[in-house]
């Protein structure tokens, strides 16, 4: 989570490339743990997924990676909240 909050904040300063660093370092550690339990860390991957998309103008593509882990988990509380945010992303685009 920390490496996520530090993208947001360094985007938010306009240090753009640390914002990327920051982003790729929690996007890649995420995926790590997402591929060895997906139950514990699919949510969240997705989530930094969805936040690189919102936050830091990501490509839209990667909303289609993290709605079909969200699908997986639909019931979830946090998963409904991000399917509405892709949702809503989706159609604007």
């Amino acid at each position: 989570m920390t490496q996520q909050n530090l993208a947001i904040l360094y985007w938010k300063l306009g240090m753009k490339e640390k914002a990327e660093e920051a982003y790729q370092e929690a996007r890649n550690i995420r995926q790590e743990l997402a591929s060895l339990n997906p139950q514990a860390y699919g949510i969240d991957y997705a989530s930094t997924l969805v936040m690189g998309v919102v936050s830091l103008g990501k490509p839209t593509g990667e909303l289609e990676e993290a709605k079909a882990i969200l699908l997986k988990y639909s019931e979830h509380p946090k998963a409904k909240r991000l399917l509405e945010i892709i949702d809503k992303r989706l159609k604007e685009h």
